[in-house]
């Protein structure tokens, strides 16, 4: 997608980035609705400005995630925005997943001038094996 790339954040200083793990449905949810703020609300669509809204919505979700806290997760952030003109709009998102452990979180947005549906899906990530640690340092 123009405008977006996968991109390294630090995690922002917080007195409430103190605990570990991975974060739940209602904090993902929070965090989803303050990027769709931080990049559309009360804004016109603007086919010229759509990336830039990506990627505002995008680094604002990032934000807030490295805020909460420290997790072990990785992030994948999805972003369609498109024009309010009365037309439909679909998306699917395929994955094979641990049911147990991998979360995603799809929030729609609309308002007059345009839809916006942001997907953020959690992966924790798991530490290698010693056997197969121990067996790449070698290589």
């Amino acid at each position: 997608m123009e405008g977006t790339s996968a991109k390294n954040v630090e995690p922002a200083t917080s007195s409430e980035n103190t605990a570990d793990g991975p974060l739940t449905i209602e904090e993902i949810t929070e965090v989803i609705h303050l990027g769709i703020t931080a990049g559309v609300t009360d804004r016109p669509y603007d086919k010229d400005r759509a990336s830039e809204y990506v990627k505002e919505i995008t680094e604002a979700i990032l934000h807030h995630i490295s805020a909460l806290r420290s997790t072990n997760c990785k992030y994948f952030v999805h972003v369609v925005i498109v024009e309010n003109i009365g037309a439909g709009i679909h998306q699917t998102i395929g994955a094979l997943w641990n049911c147990k452990k991998d979360d995603f979180v799809t929030v729609p947005f609309t308002n007059d001038q345009m839809n916006v549906i942001v997907t953020v899906c959690q992966l924790p990530v798991q530490d290698l094996p010693p056997l197969l640690t121990a067996s790449l340092e070698e290589k």
